[in-house]
């Protein structure tokens, strides 16, 4: 009886918690998404491998965003860019949790930063939506990409189909004034560029992925580690 008892009062409690909304997540592994890069001809895949994550039933509507990133690198060689890259996957990749990534910052400034010493360091996003790119460049579940800089045209992203067809192309501009990358290249050699950068520096591009569930009450990033592509300023 006090089995009987115990096993309806248990039952009992897990439909009430059930019904009080608790949380119900799904966190793929690591292998989920692979980034694969071709530096010679200056190209990155993003690669969906879990067959969940490519059943649209399973994603809402707007699902996968993916967010390009970038940092401006000076001389300065120290641990303090790995640690910049670990503070954005501590702050929005923290499993279960992953907190949203918001668009870039209108008022310019890195979403996240890193001190050491005298020195802050930060990631950015590109101006306004210009590396927000949707679902819609995900071709049987690969985003095929092209980054090219020159002084003409700036930072120009090229998306391609699985036939190397084009799909869309865009310049990625700066976060903090909305301008080309091109107008840097024609900064005097020790001027000021930002914060405490002067020229040359090498300026990396990152991406983090974020899913959305409809059965899941979680959402799911990416972290950012693989450098899809570099070009230098000098």
């Amino acid at each position: 009886m006090k089995k009987r008892k115990f096993l309806f009062l248990t039952l009992l409690t897990l439909l009430f918690l059930s019904s009080c909304g608790i949380p119900n997540m799904f966190v793929p592994d690591s292998s989920s998404v692979s980034f694969i890069t071709d530096t010679s001809n200056q190209k990155a895949t993003i690669k969906i491998n879990s067959s969940y994550l490519l059943d649209r039933t399973k994603n809402r509507p707007y699902s996968p965003e993916v967010n390009l990133f970038y940092i401006i690198r000076g001389a300065d060689s120290s641990s303090a860019y790995s640690s910049l890259l670990n503070s954005f996957n501590s702050t929005f990749c923290k499993y279960p949790y992953c907190n949203p990534i918001t668009g870039a910052k209108t008022d310019g400034a890195p979403i996240v930063e890193y001190k050491s010493g005298d020195n802050t360091y930060g990631l950015y996003q590109f101006f306004q939506s210009d590396g927000l790119l949707s679902n819609g460049y995900f071709k049987d579940g690969q985003l095929n990409m092209k980054f090219e800089f020159t002084e003409e045209d700036g930072l120009i992203l090229s998306i391609y189909d699985n036939e190397s067809r084009l799909i869309a192309r865009r310049e990625l501009r700066r976060s903090y004034d909305g301008d080309s990358f091109s107008t840097l290249a024609s900064i005097n050699e020790g001027e000021e560029l930002i914060g405490d950068y002067v020229l040359p520096v090498e300026v990396k591009i990152y991406a983090a992925v974020t899913f959305a569930f409809t059965e899941y009450t979680n959402i799911w990033n990416t972290e950012i580690s693989k450098e899809l592509f570099s070009f230098r300023l000098e």
